[in-house]
């Protein structure tokens, strides 16, 4: 059986803030800064912390398998993630076989040893080791063999490494007793040689056992009494030292010694690291330590930092000013219980009740008003408030003295409450420093590398690293890169931002400008960091080190479009809304790492242009960046590259004057250190360590209008950078005063060249950005600069593009238009009818609820389902109805219902501004996600005809030849399961008793999809618009319109709305589309027939949709008509000014045709 890792005794009380427990606005800490700290972004948002305390500080979480196992193989005897196997146990075993003894890998004995030989073993630890476990077989590693002992019993003694030095420090004093001053007694020893001789034989034979005060060692007893066969301390206990008396006069026989065995201190035993070799400045011995360990995503707990990436934080710090209120000094449950911890609310100042459950000698309960509560940290019991940690400030009777079912026995207790809150900045200020170290690595390598590694230098026989020498840091960074362990944390960013997007009045004109930067980023970054020092009272950063190597790939392409006079001295902003990080390290309140990716751009223009150009830059680290910080601690290295990007350059450049535009892209690639000083002075330590390229595309004019397009990339560059810090690292000085070059710059290439107004040098290029509109953009990133930018020209030629040839109508109508494709159709919502589609089958009752549940959630009524109409009658009541569900375009086909849909797609054969043809298309040539499932005839056409039946005047003003059909059926039947069960089916076995139902599944629903096609959804949205007798925005047509005409802008952005409307009256007259519009018409006609015959039916309905058909679609006709004529005229109005754009020709071409088409728009039943 593996061990349980999760039962984890933990002795605690210690200065840390648990990094899963506070906001990541780090509330519970700005009490300590005396200012807001702000958030980290994205913290861990790809990177999942797992925290660790003090795991097995002293042994506990040590644990032997209960069953035994095959120790040659590997898989069988593996102690599993995070736990190291120290030895096993032999017992009862067999040959190759034993029990493996484990302990967490952050917290394990380092050398341990079966003791004990012999038929009469009497295994017995020596001085500074604690016993962990005993056996009558021990095992390995051992001193001895794997014999069963006859009597007495082995010990797997293991070398406390943290008590050494304490032990080391303990000494027996003079014969009568006494130490020295500042130690003090922790036992006594009977030692009648030493003595006897000293005295003459005669005088006082007992020695104090003395050590430094205050003794860590505590409870200390001698073990062994007659023949001493039991002398042996119990687990987790620590031996200081041996000797035959102990503290008797009797001396153990046969050789045997007893043992002085004491409590285990507080402090852990085994620790990740050995302090003296990770702090330059030893903290005092009587502090206390906690640490908290992160790992990646992915990692479980108890994982090992050996070759893997990690983040911590280790605090050294006094007990006075922190207590815990979840564990006891020994690790045992705390003696207090809090009992209303769910009614904690947020992080201010509030009352938490609870009780003394023990207030015997052993109890903890006072244990927090040691020097005085207020300003204490307390750490609270788990799910107790919003952080681990608390600042205490009162402890008063609460009023409510109930307790809960369980703690009903505890008659006589005080029910109290803690006042308490998270702000930091009121902890007590005099308890002493505290220090702290973090490092930090998204690689592996670093841990064993220069956390936990060998000593750099002879400071002593230690195992661990700590150096001052900035060329040892290189040589252990060098280590941890040639270890290449791991990628480091990758970023891919993908952009889209308005440089700047305006509009200035001229007199009668307009000087614009719209530029946009497009593109991507990506990087991969290693790095790692270590900082030591002090962070209370005052902040004191001994010693820092950290390194970043990354590669950059950066693409930029420009799109600009401008006339006027552009000045702006060289400026830069963020590209970036806030940093992207990855993989953080964020222990709240105290510090956090997180490798970060941020972007500048830069821009600088003298210059007079009209023009549209298109053009881009490529730029990347042919070899990576490699920088040290200090840069005293390595050499640097790393090379920029740079291309063109696959069009170099496009557009056209219709009039310039001399002068310059540049835009350049800079990457940034670092690790951002936030550091939060302890205080209430508030000051952060922000620091950015950096590597960054910087690209670019220029145009540059000369005096003859002669222009040259170029790109270039500058060399590597590392720095510093400090955010809102009032304080820096002293140590990086030199690192931040300026950017340090690193390889060399690349030659400026030139991609394009011409002369302004005239051809290019190498084929007369079109293009550059897509029409569009131009309009101002408060959120572009030079915006703010606008009133110094955008100027108007001096006497430039303004030329819109002559569009002679097949203009091109792209842009999206339902982008032009907000609301009118509200009504769409996603391409695997709605219901595929596979199992009745969830059909209601006109009883009342449905198969599944999943159609008015969708109702019911969405604001809109999506396409499939199941759609509520409300008509208000002629004697001012409402019928109520529901059409049915169906497919949407993505399950149109599924199912044996899907197999009698045509297999053709309908859009517009291309997308010219003067070509409205619209044919079926084969489904393969086509993106399905642009079409949906077409109801030919819409379904508000039943609306429109209960309305027109209700009151017998068709939707043109003409009475019917039939009288209105009386409002109670419309109200009472026509929505309602009335029908008789016999009535002749829809189809199959299917026969609907609502005669709603029935109505609407002619028009079309997931039993009956034969009537549908699939339908581009502009030209769908278009047709539904018109068959309510609308149109399309008449303000956007108009500035649409006008920005054609005053700025050049894009001339589809009016044309294309009218194309769709002769595009609609292309689809409804196409073969296959007419021949279904007909079969719906006739199929609601039967089934209006068979409803009449029914016993609760009503004449004349039949004869009511008859006469409304041809009606309803004449005035469709007409509608359609009439806007096209309007808008046209509204078009040729707006072209006829004194100086009209160059392509007035063009859409003039166009209108004549349009008007051409619109004569003959014409629908099926419709009379004109």
């Amino acid at each position: 059986m593996v061990p349980d890792s999760e039962t984890a005794l933990v002795l605690g009380g210690l200065m840390i803030w648990s990094s899963d427990m506070d906001d990541k606005q780090f509330t519970g800490l700005q009490g300590l800064l005396g200012k807001p700290v702000g958030g980290i972004q994205n913290p861990l948002e790809n990177a999942k912390a797992v925290t660790q305390d003090w795991a097995g500080k002293n042994g506990q979480q040590c644990k032997r398998f209960d069953d035994c196992v095959d120790m040659e193989n590997p898989q069988a005897s593996s102690c599993g993630t995070g736990q190291v196997r120290i030895g096993y146990d032999a017992g009862g075993c067999g040959s190759g076989y034993g029990k493996p003894i484990c302990c967490p890998s952050t917290a394990y004995p380092k050398s341990c040893l079966w003791r004990g030989d012999g038929s009469d073993c009497n295994g017995q630890c020596h001085s500074g080791e604690m016993t962990l476990l005993y056996s009558s077989w021990g095992g390995d590693p051992t001193e001895g063999n794997h014999k069963r002992c006859g009597r007495g019993r082995k010990a797997f003694c293991c070398v406390a490494d943290e008590w050494e030095s304490e032990i080391k420090d303990c000494y027996l004093g003079r014969c009568g007793g006494g130490c020295l001053s500042g130690d003090e007694k922790v036992a006594s020893v009977h030692d009648p040689d030493t003595c006897a001789y000293s005295y003459g034989h005669s005088g006082p034979q007992n020695r104090d056992y003395c050590c430094p005060s205050p003794a860590k060692f505590t409870n200390c007893h001698w073990v062994g009494k007659g023949d001493c066969a039991d002398n042996t301390c119990d687990d987790n206990d620590i031996q200081l030292m041996v000797n035959s008396y102990g503290d008797s006069k009797s001396s153990c026989h046969w050789g045997r010694q007893k043992a002085l065995c004491c409590d285990a201190p507080a402090e852990q035993a085994f620790l990740p690291v050995d302090l003296k070799d990770i702090f330059p400045t030893l903290p005092p011995s009587n502090d206390y330590v906690k640490y908290d360990l992160q790992f990646p995503k992915g990692a479980s707990k108890g994982s090992n930092p050996v070759n893997t990436a990690f983040g911590w934080v280790l605090i050294d710090g006094p007990e006075a000013a922190v207590t815990s209120a979840k564990v006891k000094r020994d690790g045992s449950r705390s003696d207090l219980e809090f009992l209303n911890c769910h009614e904690i609310q947020g992080e201010k100042r509030q009352k938490v009740r609870f009780v003394c459950t023990n207030d015997g000698p052993t109890s903890d309960c006072e244990h927090m008003m040691l020097d005085g509560l207020a300003g204490t940290i307390i750490e609270m019991p788990d799910n107790c408030g919003a952080a681990t940690y608390a600042v205490a400030h009162e402890v008063s009777v609460a009023e409510d003295q109930s307790l809960p079912a369980h703690l009903s026995h505890l008659t006589k207790a005080t029910v109290k409450e803690l006042t308490f809150d998270y702000n930091f900045g009121l902890v007590k200020r005099d308890a002493g420093s505290i220090y702290f170290r973090a490092d930090y690595a998204n690689i592996g390598g670093y841990w064993e590398t220069v956390v936990d590694s060998s000593p750099a230098s002879k400071r002593s026989m230690l195992r661990r690293f700590y150096s001052s020498s900035d060329g040892d840091w290189g040589s252990r960074f060098a280590t941890v890169r040639n270890k290449k362990s791991g990628s480091g944390s990758a970023f891919s960013k993908t952009f889209s931002q308005s440089i700047f997007s305006g509009l200035k009045s001229c007199g009668s004109a307009k000087a614009f400008a719209d530029i946009v930067a497009s593109g991507s980023i990506s990087a991969t970054a290693k790095m790692a960091v270590s900082i030591v020092g002090t962070i209370s009272p005052s902040i004191d950063i001994e010693e820092v080190y950290s390194f970043v190597d990354t590669n950059i790939d950066a693409k930029m392409n420009l799109d600009m479009s401008m006339y006027g006079s552009f000045n702006l001295d060289y400026t830069t902003e963020s590209l970036f809304s806030s940093p992207i990080t990855m993989d953080e390290f964020n222990h709240i309140g105290i510090i956090s790492f997180a490798p970060t990716l941020m972007a500048d751009v830069g821009m600088v223009a003298d210059i007079e242009l009209a023009g549209n150009i298109s053009t881009g830059v490529h730029a990347y680290t042919s070899t990576n960046i490699v920088q040290n910080f200090p840069h005293n601690a390595g050499d640097s290295s790393g090379q920029t590259a740079q291309e063109a990007m696959g069009t170099k350059f496009s557009g056209d450049i219709s009039d310039a004057a001399e002068g310059t535009i540049k835009i350049d892209l800079r990457p940034r690639v670092g690790l951002s250190i936030t550091l939060n000083k302890y205080g209430t002075d508030g000051k952060v330590v922000n620091a950015f360590t950096e590597a960054s390229l910087n690209t670019y595309n220029a145009l540059q004019v000369g005096s003859d209008k002669s222009y040259n397009v170029s790109l270039g990339t500058g060399p590597a560059t590392t720095t510093v950078t400090y955010k809102n810090s009032l304080d820096s690292f002293t140590a990086w000085s030199e690192d931040s005063n300026m950017d340090r070059v690193i390889g060399s710059s690349n030659q400026a290439k030139v991609i394009a060249s011409g002369a302004a107004g005239g051809g290019d040098d190498e084929d007369n290029n079109k293009g550059g950005p897509s029409p569009h509109t131009i309009s101002n953009e408060t959120s572009s990133l030079f915006w703010d600069f606008e009133n110094s930018f955008l100027g108007c020209s001096t006497g430039l030629v303004l030329s819109c593009d002559s569009l002679d040839e097949n203009p091109v109508c792209e842009v999206d109508i339902c982008e032009l238009y907000p609301g009118l494709c509200d009504d769409y159709d996603s391409v695997d919502g709605g219901f595929d009818g596979s199992d009745d589609g969830g059909f209601d089958n006109g009883t009342g009752s449905s198969n599944s609820t999943s159609n008015s549940t969708l109702t019911r959630r969405s604001s809109l009524a999506k396409r499939g389902a199941e759609r509520q109409f409300k008509v208000l009658l002629v004697d001012k009541t409402e019928a109520t109805f529901k059409s049915l569900s169906y497919p949407s375009i993505g399950k149109l086909y599924r199912g044996p219902n899907g197999q009698v849909v045509i297999e053709t797609a309908f859009d517009v054969m291309s997308n010219s501004c003067d070509d409205w043809e619209v044919i079926d298309w084969p489904l393969n040539d086509v993106d399905m996600s642009k079409f949906v499932t077409e109801h030919i005839v819409e379904l508000q056409t039943i609306k429109a005809w209960v309305q027109a039946a209700n009151s017998g005047i068709l939707p043109s003003g003409v009475q019917m030849s039939v009288g209105g059909i009386r409002s109670k059926w419309w109200k009472d039947y026509f929505g309602s399961a009335v029908l008789s069960s016999t009535l002749t089916p829809v189809s199959g076995s299917y026969a609907p008793q609502r005669p709603s139902d029935r109505v609407f599944d002619a028009l079309g629903s997931s039993r009956n999809r034969a009537v549908f096609v699939p339908c581009q959804k502009e030209i769908n949205s278009m047709k539904a618009l018109l068959w309510d007798f609308k149109s399309p925005d008449q303000a956007v047509f108009d500035a649409d319109l006008e920005d054609a005409v005053e700025n050049c802008g894009p001339i589809e952005n009016f044309l294309k709305p009218l194309k769709l409307i002769l595009a609609v009256f292309e689809y409804l007259n196409d073969a296959d589309v007419k021949k279904r519009f007909e079969q719906v018409v006739d199929n609601v006609n039967t089934q209006l027939q068979l409803i009449e015959g029914d016993p609760n039916g009503v004449p004349d309905l039949s004869t009511s949709w008859t006469e409304f058909i041809p009606d309803y679609m004449t005035k469709v006709v007409k509608h359609a008509r009439a806007l096209m004529t309007s808008r046209i005229t509204d078009i040729r109005n707006a072209y006829n000014v004194a100086n009209p754009p160059a392509n007035k020709g063009t859409v003039m071409d166009i209108l004549k045709d349009m008007e051409t088409a619109v004569a003959a728009i014409t629908m099926p039943y419709s009379t004109v």
